[in-house]
C-alpha cells in the first residue's frame, strides 16, 4: 500500500483494530469494507474520514439507525486508514479499470444513457429526479470506475436484496 509515494507500514491496520472498526463493520449497522479499495476511491475515503458526514438518508429523508462517528483524526491517522482500506480489494468481484475521469464523449453517452433508462425515477441527477435511491450526482467521485460497471450490470449480485432492477446493458453500455 502506497501513501505519499512511502510504502505504508500496517499503521492504518493497527488503527482500524483500535477505533474497533470491526464492530460496525463485520457484520454490525456499517457497511461492509472488506472490498472497501475495489469499491471507493482514496481520496473520497480520506475526505470523509476526515470529516465523516450522512452518505445516504433513509427512505423519506430521515436519518440512517447509525451514523459513522467522527474520531477526530489526524491527517496522517486518515491517510494511513485510507491506505488500509483502499488495500482491501476484491478484484475478482470488481474489474480494475481506468480510473480516469470521462472523457466529454463519454460523459455525454452516460448521460444519454441514463436518460433513456429514466434513472431518475429512482435516482436524483443534479437537480433531477428522487431520492428513493441514492443521490448520483457525484457517484463518479465517490466510487470507482469497476465497481459502477459491475454494479450496473449485475445489481443483485453486487448489492444482494437492493431493489436496482438488472438493466440488462451490454459492458460498453455500462
Amino acid at each position: 500500500v502506497i501513501r505519499n509515494g512511502q510504502v505504508a507500514d500496517g499503521t492504518g491496520k493497527k488503527l482500524f483494530a483500535e477505533l474497533d472498526c470491526s464492530l460496525c463493520h463485520e457484520g454490525g449497522s456499517g457497511p461492509d469494507l472488506s472490498a472497501h479499495g475495489s469499491k471507493l476511491r482514496p481520496e473520497w475515503t480520506l475526505a470523509y474520514l476526515s470529516k465523516p458526514h450522512r452518505v445516504r438518508f433513509k427512505e423519506g429523508g430521515g436519518r440512517p439507525a447509525a451514523r459513522m462517528p467522527d474520531f477526530h483524526l489526524t491527517p496522517a491517522e486518515a491517510a494511513d486508514l485510507t491506505a488500509y482500506l483502499d488495500s482491501r480489494r476484491a478484484p475478482g468481484r470488481f474489474p480494475i479499470m481506468d480510473e480516469s475521469l470521462p472523457d466529454g464523449r463519454l460523459a455525454m453517452l452516460g448521460k444519454q444513457l441514463t436518460e433513456r433508462l429514466d434513472c431518475t425515477k429512482c435516482h436524483q441527477v443534479g437537480a433531477r429526479g428522487t431520492s428513493r435511491g441514492p443521490d448520483l450526482t457525484r457517484v463518479g467521485a465517490r466510487l470507482r470506475r469497476g465497481y459502477i460497471v459491475a454494479l450496473l450490470r449485475e445489481p443483485a449480485r453486487v448489492l444482494p436484496g437492493s431493489p436496482m432492477k438488472d438493466l440488462g446493458l451490454t459492458a460498453a453500455e455500462a
